[in-house]
């Protein structure tokens, strides 16, 4: 993941729920942990910085190198 730290895989997905327009609650639900954990994730730096790379566009840039 150039310019964003690694992160928990279930952290990975709710910030791609989140990047991907899904409510907090939603994201909790799909993940099966609580409003309140996803909302603490949300207020971490390296979580919002991965949210905003995949809003960004920056995922689709990375599979392109990868793939080249």
């Amino acid at each position: 993941m150039s310019g964003t730290q690694k992160l928990a895989p279930r952290k990975e997905q709710a910030a791609q729920l989140i990047a991907q327009g899904f409510q907090q609650a939603e994201a909790a639900r799909r993940l099966g942990v609580t409003k309140q954990t996803v909302w603490g994730w949300c207020h971490e730096p390296g979580f919002l910085e991965r949210v905003e790379f995949l809003t960004s566009g920056g995922a689709d840039e990375q599979a392109t190198e990868v793939l080249e």
